[in-house]
């Protein structure tokens, strides 16, 4: 679906083939336990800060076999490139939780395993000014018990930027939000804005992709809203 005009689409769902959808829900739901049981383990435990020093983390600084979180209201800075994890969780344990992550310019992250955008607290996360991310599964605002307030927000800004996801994006199991502005994009084989089936009522996704070079491109299906509300605005040459 390719659309430049200003455009809001509500809960429906655009879809070919619901046996993929059916064995995506259910190879995301096995990635939600995975992360929760990773090996290796480090915690941001500095205020705002470097990705890359071993003294802002309770373990040192994370790699590609090492899950990464941040809990703590803290924001952890990557700009430069090397950054990596098997699986990063923002604002994961705890409604009182924040987690905050900012990719920047030069930097470059790439997550083996899932990159969590909110779990039972609120996550923020941000690709900007042309860095790139990439990981195996996207998901904005993935706590599905709904507390007053809890939400994940993601933003992707600036021509260069980009996050790219091998498998698939989620916006929205329970509260979630994505930005893609001013040349950014954002790509997936499956897209799922406002989609979590087994818990009635209980997800909601925005995404906005506005301006000229801004899209999001989903390689095969993309579904909006299921049991929960899936909101998609396209403006200013914003393409999907």
């Amino acid at each position: 679906m390719n659309r430049s005009t200003n455009s809001t689409y509500f809960a429906g769902r655009f879809a070919q083939n619901c046996l993929l959808a059916k064995k995506a829900i259910l190879i995301a739901v096995l990635l939600f336990v995975v992360p929760a049981i990773a090996s290796a383990q480090t915690i941001w435990t500095d205020g705002t800060g470097d990705w890359f020093v071993g003294t802002n983390w309770s373990a040192g600084v994370p790699n590609s076999s090492t899950q990464a979180q941040i809990n703590n209201n803290g924001t952890a800075q990557v700009t430069a490139s090397g950054a990596a994890a098997a699986s990063i969780l923002l604002g994961w344990n705890d409604v009182s939780e924040l987690g905050n992550l900012s990719i920047s310019g030069a930097g470059r992250l790439t997550v083996q395993q899932d990159l969590a955008v909110g779990g039972l607290g609120n996550g923020t996360f941000s690709v900007t000014n042309g860095a790139q991310v990439s990981d195996f599964s996207g998901e904005v605002g993935y706590t599905v018990t709904s507390h007053p307030g809890v939400s994940g927000n993601a933003t992707v800004d600036g021509a260069g930027s980009s996050w790219t996801h091998g498998f698939e994006l989620y916006v929205g199991y329970g509260t979630g939000t994505l930005t893609i502005s001013n040349g950014a994009t954002v790509s997936d084989a499956f897209g799922y804005l406002g989609y979590f089936g087994e818990f009635p009522g209980r997800s909601n996704g925005t995404v906005t992709v506005t301006g000229a070079g801004s899209s999001w491109t989903n390689s095969n299906d993309l579904f909006l809203g299921n049991s929960g509300t899936g909101i998609l605005n396209i403006s200013n040459a914003g393409s999907v």
